[in-house]
């Protein structure tokens, strides 16, 4: 079946933007979505299911967002622009047998962004993993023009990205003893993608803010 990857994308983007929900409420819907498309490969079908969950869950939500006033003169593509346009932060949800766990660990959006790792000590560093994950394992971050990215840190295990719209696996860093040939650049990562370090940690992208 033909995937719409602009829908997805819109539906991760409500998600991101509704007040309404509590940012569990949202990694929730974010969560059906992602499960739905990688288990039935129909977008449609899991972005209803995604709309469906929120009402019967949490009462609704998910609507469009209201337009924001804007001064005379202003532009119409301003116009349409939502009410909060600060820079949204990456938050990893940790998915342990198919569940959420715990709340999300927020990236900030700059170009230092975060490491993740078991003993990472650097401000805003991701340490809510497994035992296999290496000290310094990875690190994410956002660019001038929007875009999110992660690079290995030399870790012992790896790291594997995982598509959320099409299931595609991307190797971001191989295993210690399987880099002969290979070449250490930086991945794009986007909200609705699972990232996997070594065998026991994995995260669901999504994006909002913190609280």
């Amino acid at each position: 079946m033909r995937q719409s990857p602009t829908l997805y994308r819109n539906m991760m983007e409500r998600i991101a933007c509704e007040g309404s929900l509590t940012a569990d409420e949202r990694a929730e819907v974010a969560l059906v979505l992602l499960v739905t498309a990688a288990c039935t490969a129909d977008v449609r079908r899991a972005v209803a299911e995604a709309r469906t969950f929120s009402e019967k869950m949490h009462g609704g939500g998910l609507a469009t967002p209201p337009l924001v006033p804007m001064p005379q003169g202003a532009g119409r593509t301003a116009a349409l622009t939502g009410a909060d346009d600060r820079p949204r932060w990456l938050g990893l949800l940790r998915i342990v047998d198919g569940v959420v766990a715990g709340a999300p660990q927020w990236v900030e959006p700059t170009a230092t962004g975060a490491e993740v790792g078991a003993l990472a000590l650097t401000e805003g560093a991701v340490s809510e993993v497994g035992p296999d994950v290496s000290a310094r394992h990875a690190r994410l971050w956002r660019d001038d023009a929007g875009a999110w990215w992660v690079e290995g840190c030399d870790s012992r295990h790896g790291t594997m990205l995982v598509n959320g719209l099409t299931g595609e696996e991307t190797v971001v860093e191989p295993p210690r003893g399987q880099r002969d040939g290979w070449q250490a650049s930086p991945v794009p990562v986007a909200p609705g993608d699972q990232l996997c370090l070594a065998a026991s940690t994995t995260f669901l992208l999504i994006e909002g803010y913190p609280g």
